[in-house]
């Protein structure tokens, strides 16, 4: 079944086109890794410094293989060097039949 992933981030001050940057290197890879169904990072408009990602993916299991190859792939400080807070949980949820 099909997983929406929600995460949030919160870049520090001034750094929010910097970060912003870095994801616009990374997400090429992310949209062509296996089970990826989609994509797109969202900008606050009334914070600069506030993103959200959210992705689809096939299954939690593809995302968990997307998450380790990401962290294997030693690009993750290239984030977290903008981060103003500590990575918050990754959230998941399944469509209901509502």
């Amino acid at each position: 079944m099909a997983v929406k992933i929600v995460i949030d981030r919160q870049a520090k001050p001034g750094s929010g086109d910097a970060l912003l940057q870095v994801y616009r290197g990374l997400l090429p890879d992310t949209r062509a890794f296996a089970g990826c169904i989609e994509c797109e990072i969202f900008r606050n408009e009334d914070d600069p410094e506030n993103f959200v990602i959210i992705e689809l993916f096939e299954s939690r299991e593809a995302y968990q293989q997307y998450a380790d190859w990401r962290v294997g792939s030693g690009v993750l400080p290239s984030v977290f060097e903008h981060l103003a807070t500590p990575l918050a949980p990754t959230r998941f949820y399944s469509a209901t039949d509502a």
